[in-house]
């Protein structure tokens, strides 16, 4: 929720030149991937776990 609170904070700004308007959507951009990256890496560490999980139960 946090990276997508500050993606619309990104996106609305009141004055706008070229240039702000350009790194704008290139933080945009970069938040998009994080959100990307973290929910990658969120998948990968639960199917860990689970995996980790149903290991040790096996074994008692």
């Amino acid at each position: 929720n946090t990276l997508s609170n500050l993606a619309n904070i990104t996106q609305r700004p009141e004055i706008t030149t070229n240039e702000t308007k350009i790194k704008t959507e290139e933080l945009s951009q970069s938040i998009a991937q994080l959100r990307t990256d973290l929910v990658g890496i969120n998948e990968t560490l639960t199917r860990n776990l689970t995996w980790v999980q149903s290991d040790q139960q096996k074994d008692h």
